[in-house]
């Protein structure tokens, strides 16, 4: 993942690190709805078919054929970058669902093809987004959450086309919008607060994203009692250990105030480290009473993790 990153990484101890207050729309958000005594977690990676994992996350004579039936007993949750550059076939879809039924509790989240994010900026999209949301509900009980990535130029000044994508998305499916351009973040700003409310209304989520080169796209703003995290990490540098504490001790506060569930995706540089990364905060996520999950377990790791 490009976007965000520090080239130099002796800046990153030069970072705040410090996640930012609960905002008070997200307090507003959150409060809407009763604390869960099991909070559904959803943790994973963008990727499944990497070879650098076999020998860590997969055993060291995993076929490739058999990433994806591994992957789902190790992590409960992709974010399934590969739909944001084709739109798989009803024969891949159906292949992706049955592999996954060897958990019953994982899903699939699915990026929104380029096509329609990227190509025709959301604009003339309906038909392309119904066959794209068609075809992939075929992952049945295993689609999680759609998401949208508006290109890095996408401002406020669209927000016209914007709104008339999520009014016109097609109905009953849960969905989340990651947005990029600074323009979205300025405190204040009448066109993102109005755009926020609306998804509020739709009940679209707002994803995080929790990159060391734009600390400003970390609002907290929640438009849904739903997390959707991407957290980025540095090569597992000891601030993405930092990182990882924190938002277990925020998820602890969403929690008490009605968070419904979150989905933390985690990356690491060139997708090597996801699996160390998930192996330290499943764990430690597991010793804390108040966030056991259904369904979550610790992975096993087939090489000796690096230590933290």
């Amino acid at each position: 993942m490009k976007f965000g990153k520090i080239s130099q990484l002796e800046d990153l101890n030069r970072l705040d690190w410090q996640l930012p207050p609960t905002p008070s729309a997200t307090a507003r958000v959150l409060a809407q709805r009763e604390p869960l005594s099991d909070l559904p977690l959803r943790i994973g990676a963008p990727v499944w078919n990497n070879l650098a994992w076999r020998g860590s996350l997969y055993a060291p004579k995993t076929p490739q054929k058999d990433f994806l039936k591994s992957y789902v007993t190790q992590l409960n949750c992709i974010e399934l970058n590969v739909t944001h550059y084709q739109i798989p076939t009803a024969a891949t879809i159906l292949r992706w669902q049955q592999t996954a039924e060897a958990n019953p509790d994982f899903e699939f989240c699915p990026k929104i093809y380029k096509g329609i994010s990227h190509v025709r900026n959301l604009a003339q999209a309906s038909e392309l987004t119904h066959i794209f949301c068609e075809r992939l509900s075929g992952l049945e009980r295993h689609l999680g959450l759609f998401f949208l990535q508006l290109p890095p130029h996408f401002s406020v000044e669209k927000a016209e086309i914007l709104a008339h994508f999520i009014e016109k998305f097609p109905k009953g499916f849960a969905w989340a919008i990651e947005f990029r351009h600074p323009s979205w973040f300025l405190e204040g700003e009448p066109t993102a607060e109005k755009m926020f409310a609306l998804m509020e209304k739709e009940n679209v989520s707002m994803v995080q994203t929790d990159v060391a080169g734009r600390r400003d796209v970390l609002s907290l703003r929640l438009t849904t009692p739903i997390l959707v995290l991407r957290l980025v990490g540095n090569g597992l540098h000891p601030t993405d250990y930092l990182r990882a504490q924190q938002w277990i001790e925020r998820l602890k506060v969403w929690k008490k105030q009605g968070l419904q569930k979150a989905y933390l995706w985690l990356h690491q540089p060139d997708s090597l480290r996801e699996p160390e990364f998930a192996h330290f905060l499943i764990s430690k996520i597991f010793k804390e009473a108040d966030l056991q999950s259904l369904g979550l377990k610790v992975p096993t790791l087939y090489a000796k993790p690096l230590l933290f």
